[in-house]
């Protein structure tokens, strides 16, 4: 039997199409020259807006159903992971400037009142088209705020917003009608000038700009994170190719200015300004949330130099032989010491991929380096595996000429990614969190009305070590279905999935669709089981 998906608007599809003209091997490598690499860079801007905008009105869609009724406005916080998001997180929330005074008050789902801290701010003007009206284009502010928020795995949670207006006098500029205090955060996590206490956590910044953690829980004291190499690059997009005399520029001797954006009780943002590292000026910036076991950090950099590549080190002082890196549906593990080449053809790159995980363990204490679209890594030294994760290599040459553009990289560029240490490692675990900090969390403003959705709820629940690579809605013999897509890397698991509404029937199928064996259903659940490394789709209807 053969189900066929069809995207009734055609948006989807065409976003798709840019992105699969995009996966030649030299595109989707990066390996090309600057000719080809334009026309990828436009596919992909495509397909991002078109994808945008999808997301924004299905966003838009859900949040029209939740009940974000009692107060002048609302904030729908949906989680598109697998991690039950417990915690300090940050959101945004937009409202039409010259309507508020920059004062609100927030409460959770449950009606409580939370406190917030204000981390950014900005403004934008709004498009907004609605039916039989002409087009108005507002001015709007966009605040970030971080609070506690208490959201399920592929889930959410509405905040109802409070926007107080204190009304002075008309004629008596001093005097107040109505008076709106406002609601403080007062409080720091730091302890001293360069260090904070997040409770898990203990981070202080050194003079050089690196940053040494001490792990509470496991009592480790992890020194020269955050360390910055900078070495010759005479490579092209196929390998890094050491050049025969190099210059090797670690910033373990440089000096930083450090500066604290934003501290409160549930959060530190700090920014550390390097000196430039052969040139090149490095901007970090540490978001550090209360009660977590990871910091987030940003990396921006203004290269005007080829010929080199820039990578950030993270010694982990742990003693292991491997490491492992998360893959397309699957984690590999690697050896650390690397074989004998002296007598290769090839030099060794010494490098491996990663699509957003690498993670070092000795099997009672790990460190994991969660990244977005930073896919090149490396970990040298088996006494203390240190992480190299490179972040931009810019190479004088492209494959099959000399000279070119794109390759040289001549640009300033901004880096995500992060630190987080852990006691259980379980490779489902790592990639669940991996996922999650590319996922983020999405956020939409909505104007209070009554809905048949509750405040707080989920779309979908994998219960199980399953990994869950995709959840969308098919079209079935001309009615609704859903696709779920799992995956295994715990060597067999088993669970079940849940939807919002009972499961009445489902089957297996292959990646074509078409169907290869019936699931088993109960209770309104799919119940599954996976073989080591096994792949399984789901087609359900409810």
């Amino acid at each position: 039997r053969y189900y066929r998906y069809v995207d009734k608007n055609g948006f989807l599809g065409a976003a798709w199409e840019y992105v699969l003209q995009n996966q030649p091997h030299d595109s989707i490598c990066g390996c090309s020259i600057t000719a080809v690499h334009e026309d990828n860079v436009s596919r992909y801007k495509q397909a991002k807006e078109i994808i945008g905008t999808v997301k924004a009105d299905t966003l838009t869609h859900l949040t029209m159903g939740l009940d974000t009724s009692g107060r002048d406005a609302a904030v729908a916080v949906f989680n598109p992971s697998q991690n039950h998001i417990r915690g300090v997180r940050e959101i945004t929330f937009e409202i039409q400037s010259g309507t508020h005074h920059g004062n609100f008050r927030f409460y959770n789902s449950k009606g409580e009142n939370v406190k917030t801290t204000v981390t950014g701010h900005g403004t934008y003007i709004k498009k907004v088209a609605d039916y039989n009206r002409l087009i108005e284009m507002p001015s709007m502010d966009v605040y970030t705020l971080a609070l506690e928020a208490d959201i399920p795995p592929y889930g959410y949670e509405v905040f109802t917003v409070e926007n107080l207006l204190t009304l002075r006098d008309g004629g008596r500029s001093w005097q107040y009608i109505d008076y709106k205090p406002p609601q403080r955060n007062p409080g720091s996590m730091r302890i001293s000038a360069d260090t904070v206490d997040n409770g898990p956590l203990v981070i202080s910044v050194n003079p050089n700009g690196t940053v040494s953690v001490t792990d509470k829980l496991s009592g480790v004291r992890y020194d020269n994170l955050l360390l910055f190499e900078d070495c010759g690059d005479a490579g092209e997009g196929y390998n890094y190719v050491k050049p025969l005399l190099d210059r090797e520029y670690i910033s373990a001797a440089a000096s930083a200015r450090v500066s604290f954006m934003c501290d409160s009780p549930d959060i530190v943002k700090l920014c550390i300004d390097l000196e430039p590292v052969s040139g090149l000026p490095i901007e970090n910036i540490l978001t550090i949330y209360r009660g977590e076991r990871h910091i987030n950090i940003k990396t921006r950099a203004d290269n005007r130099r080829e010929g080199h590549r820039l990578r950030v080190l993270f010694p982990t002082g742990i003693k292991t032989d491997k490491f492992a890196t998360s893959l397309p549906f699957d984690v590999a593990e690697w050896d650390i010491e690397k074989p004998d080449n002296t007598y290769d053809k090839e030099t060794d790159t010494l490098v491996n991929p990663n699509q957003g995980l690498v993670s070092v363990s000795d099997g009672n204490r790990g460190i994991a380096v969660y990244n977005n679209g930073l896919y090149e890594c490396e970990v040298g030294d088996k006494n203390s595996a240190s992480v190299y994760l490179t972040l931009f290599r810019s190479f004088p040459h492209e494959v099959g000429q000399t000279g070119g553009s794109m390759g040289k990289m001549l640009c300033e560029m901004t880096f995500d990614y992060g630190i987080a240490f852990f006691s259980e490692g379980s490779y489902p675990r790592l990639m669940k969190l991996s996922n999650g900090f590319k996922t983020g969390l999405d956020c939409v403003t909505a104007k209070p009305h009554a809905g048949f959705l509750g405040r707080r709820g989920v779309f979908a629940e994998i219960a199980g070590d399953a990994v869950l690579s995709s959840l969308r809605r098919i079209t079935v013999d001309g009615g609704e279905a859903v696709e779920i897509r799992i995956y295994d890397l715990a060597g067999g698991s088993e669970g079940q999935i849940a939807l919002p509404v009972p499961v009445r029937e489902a089957c297996e199928c292959d990646f074509r669709h078409i169907k290869t064996a019936d699931a088993d259903v109960a209770n309104g659940k799919i119940a599954y089981k996976l073989n080591n490394r096994q792949i399984k789709t789901f087609i359900a209807k409810t």
